[in-house]
């Protein structure tokens, strides 16, 4: 009766903790999608400010989380069947005046080339030529004080 009720706990513990992991994993602010040779960012709209003077930031969003995405979609097995340049675009999550969500297209952040993206080591190589945070910061911030990106 004892071993029983173990495996039922353990077993239960362990739907439990796959729950918990894929809940958190679903639960992204942002999305990349591919559609043909096109790539498609969108966040949520930035904050300035919030964390450090006339600083960027993205809600729920890692410096590192979406460039990474990009990477592994590339590296992958799936990403072993892409080839050829995709233009990497930015649309941001904004809310309008009457409250309703809009995407606002902030325009062409870079090219990628498949097979060039594929002969990086890992991520921290890739993201030294293609730093994908730093294109999207310098995208959001104002005009005015563009100079600083």
């Amino acid at each position: 009766m004892k071993i029983v009720f173990k495996r039922i706990t353990s077993c239960c513990a362990l739907f439990t903790l796959l729950i918990l992991l894929s809940s958190w994993s679903f639960n992204k602010s942002w999305s990349v999608s591919f559609e043909g040779h096109v790539i498609t960012i969108i966040a949520p709209a930035p904050s300035i400010g919030m964390v450090g003077f006339n600083e960027i930031y993205f809600k729920g969003v890692d410096n590192d989380d979406i460039g990474k995405d990009i990477y592994s979609s590339f590296t992958s097995i799936r990403g072993h069947f892409r080839s050829g340049n995709y233009v990497v675009y930015l649309k941001i999550k904004r809310e309008n005046s009457y409250g309703e969500t809009v995407l606002v297209d902030k325009g062409k952040l870079c090219t990628l080339n498949a097979e060039k993206v594929r002969r990086y080591v890992d991520y921290n190589y890739f993201k030294s030529d293609y730093p994908i945070d730093f294109f999207m910061k310098k995208k959001c911030y104002p005009q005015m004080f563009n100079n600083k990106y």
